[in-house]
């Protein structure tokens, strides 16, 4: 693949696989952080990564700047109209 050629939707068509990948490049007690820009994709990966039995504990949160900002909407900056 070329450098910038997937963007966040392919990542997560593709988030089993890419979870394969990090669960065995990773050793255990490894800390895997994944960003996501909207709360659909982030219940999208939680839940995901949820499925799998190699994942232990997952936390996750929000970004207080966009929480603070008002961008209240989900919607990510570069898809907004």
């Amino acid at each position: 693949m070329k450098p910038g050629s997937i963007g966040c939707s392919s990542i997560l068509r593709n988030l089993d696989a890419r979870l394969a990948v990090a669960a065995a490049a990773l050793r255990p007690g490894a800390v895997l952080v994944c960003y996501v820009p909207t709360a659909v994709q982030l219940k999208d990966t939680v839940e995901a990564i949820q499925a799998r039995s190699d994942f232990g504990e997952i936390e996750s949160f929000r970004d207080a700047a966009a929480a603070l900002a008002g961008k209240g909407d989900e919607r990510a900056p570069a898809f907004s109209g």
